[in-house]
């Protein structure tokens, strides 16, 4: 799975299932009088449940989807009568996606029963997944989702070779994916920065259940710092989400009948319910014939993906040292 400029990728987590608590004691069970081992870095918890941690995703940032691998095996074998298990089932790598169709896909290996011809499923489509009531909870740089029910497919039934049959009920799953600080960009160094405008406080409102992020202007007149920076816009994302914040790279403006180009510096992600500053840094040679003049400068900002963005253009008077 490739993240693209509208995905954030996921580092790590942890897939917990235990797929059906019944199908786990009849496999341990007096009458199957099998055994289960987990293997492929997949663990078995205190509850009976598995383990799977996550190896890659994305989190898809306009439509919401979340998509993880989880890595690891659980073998299920019983039913060994002394020519080998009849019951032989191998649950792999499974993969949950989250969205507005949920599922469980998974490779998996099974012999027929009965029969006991070895068939593979790979990527089966196995349980499907109701993430309708699933609140996420965001901690850090992770985002975890509890408890959601699950069910069995007829794929997934034809895979466990028919010991389950297809809608049963399986076991909640939760799941946990996390992803790489988004680091914002240093900051310029500069002197506290003047304005035209009265100072006023930015009020603290609840955050939204969506990545709608808010911009600040600086407006006014805006002192440039002794190296040539000064802040132009402030992004607010008042979200659980973290919000997408898309700058030019520069903007260009005229001193003198000469052409100059000021480097922006924004953030490209910000993190729910943080704030990013938005700057710009004016060459020195622009910055030297500027003196203690004014220089008029605006520049676009899209905040947001998909049919949710928000064009705005920011436009701020820089003033020079002198």
């Amino acid at each position: 799975m490739s993240a693209s400029a509208a995905t954030i990728p996921i580092t790590g987590g942890e897939v917990d299932w235990g797929i059906k608590q019944s199908f786990r004691e009849y496999v341990k069970g007096p009458i199957a009088k099998g055994q289960i081992e987990v293997s492929g870095g997949a663990t078995e918890a205190a509850d009976g449940t598995y383990k799977f941690p996550v190896g890659s995703g994305t989190y898809d940032l306009t439509t919401h989807q979340v998509e993880v691998q989880g890595v690891g095996t659980v073998h299920f074998t019983g039913h060994d009568m002394g020519a080998g298990p009849l019951l032989d089932v191998t649950f792999t790598n499974p993969r949950v996606v989250v969205g507005k169709t949920s599922v469980v896909y998974a490779d998996v290996v099974s012999k027929t029963f009965p029969g006991g011809e070895v068939k593979s499923y790979p990527n089966a489509e196995f349980a499907l997944v109701d993430a309708s009531t699933a609140k996420p909870i965001f901690e850090g740089e992770a985002v975890t989702l509890k408890s959601m029910p699950t069910e069995l497919t007829t794929a997934g039934s034809e895979a466990f070779s028919g010991f389950i049959p297809p809608g049963e009920e399986l076991d909640p799953l939760s799941l946990t994916a996390s992803y790489a600080p988004l680091v914002q960009p240093e900051e310029p160094k500069k002197e506290e920065p003047q304005s035209d405008q009265p100072k006023t406080d930015t009020p603290t409102t609840p955050a939204p259940t969506v990545a709608t992020p808010k911009l600040k202007s600086a407006g006014g007149t805006s002192q440039l710092g002794s190296g040539g920076s000064a802040t132009v816009a402030t992004v607010a994302c008042q979200s659980s989400l973290p919000c997408q914040l898309t700058a030019p790279k520069s903007v260009k403006f005229k001193l003198g009948g000469k052409s100059f180009a000021a480097k922006v510096v924004a953030p490209k992600w910000i993190l729910a319910g943080k704030r990013g500053k938005v700057a710009v840094k004016v060459p020195k040679p622009a910055l030297e014939q500027l003196g203690g003049g004014k220089l008029k400068i605006r520049l676009k900002l899209v905040l947001g993906t998909g049919t949710d963005a928000q064009t705005k253009v920011v436009k701020v008077t820089l003033k020079g040292k002198g």
